[in-house]
């Protein structure tokens, strides 16, 4: 008798425990319910709460629930770089995760995003990371470096460049022929590139230098003790390295540049006369391939379905 009474207890406890725990099993399973599709990226209801929650980091005042617009946004930057060869891999994301640690310039902010996803690393990683990721890659380190996406606009610009290797001295004559307009600018390790047409618009600022040639000699060591090394331009470095010190004044360098947005054909022209460690050039500039054209062709072949 005592043993059905226990068994009995038993029972009812079982019971009662799983009784307590079906709304929580029920409201955990809706949340991983897929609510939508792109490509290859599924989008659940606990994403969503997720990426409105970042949202009101960063904007407090924000009430629309916009986390299923911002992922679908997400995660279609995701598929065309899937799409064309660059699919956002682990490693990729653990290395994300790395660089967003020690570059970030407000810890504060990122300890309370990571607390949004309450331990889980899985979470964070997919919702958060992925999304800066996948938003600061598509167009600078992506779209502007792909050869095949700008293949077209660099074979225009290596065709005017064979047609002017021959004539150096032709070169503006060529570019008119071709309606295009050549541009003069200087280069300098401390300045890097700058076009004449930007360098004419600077006006001095700032107080009036003092003048080395009236200045005791004792002043001047400690000036000249004080004085912070002159800055260096990264690009005027490489300009200085690759191009100058390879190609002879008056001659063409031999391939086309990439300048990020455009395409250079660059002919040296020497030493600028009254800048001081200045070099002087012309170019012509291509186009590369308009981004919101191909990002517009791209998102067309993103299938997006809502669950």
């Amino acid at each position: 008798m005592k043993k059905k009474i226990l068994i009995g207890i038993a029972l009812a406890f079982i019971v009662l425990t799983l009784l307590l725990a079906k709304p929580r099993i029920k409201a955990w399973t809706y949340s991983h319910v897929t609510v939508a599709q792109v490509g290859d990226y599924k989008i659940t209801a606990q994403d969503i709460a997720w990426k409105n929650a970042v949202i009101q980091v960063y904007y407090p005042q924000e009430s629309r629930d916009v986390g299923l617009q911002l992922l679908t946004g997400t995660y279609t930057t995701a598929q065309i770089l899937k799409n064309n060869g660059h699919e956002i891999t682990e490693e990729i994301l653990k290395k994300e995760n790395e660089r967003i640690d020690r570059d970030t310039l407000r810890p504060e902010v990122l300890a309370t995003i990571k607390g949004i996803f309450e331990g889980d690393e899985k979470g964070y990683l997919r919702i958060y990371v992925f999304g800066v990721y996948a938003e600061r890659t598509i167009f600078y380190d992506f779209f502007m470096h792909s050869e095949s996406i700008h293949a077209a606009s660099k074979q225009v610009a290596q065709e005017f460049l064979q047609r002017v290797l021959a004539t150096p001295s032709r070169f503006n004559e060529e570019a008119k022929k071709s309606s295009l307009k050549s541009a003069p600018f200087t280069v300098s390790l401390s300045s890097g590139l700058v076009w004449e047409s930007e360098s004419k618009k600077q006006k001095p600022s700032g107080p009036k230098i003092i003048d080395a040639s009236k200045t005791p000699a004792d002043l001047q060591l400690k000036f000249d003790a004080n004085a912070p090394p002159p800055a260096v331009s990264e690009e005027g470095q490489r300009w200085i390295k690759d191009v100058v010190a390879t190609t002879e004044p008056d001659h063409l360098f031999l391939q086309v540049i990439d300048q990020g947005e455009y395409w250079m054909v660059a002919r040296y022209l020497g030493k600028h006369k009254s800048k001081k460690d200045a070099y002087l050039f012309e170019s012509v500039t291509f186009p590369k391939a308009d981004f919101g054209k191909w990002s517009a062709e791209q998102t067309a072949l993103v299938k997006v379905s809502p669950k």
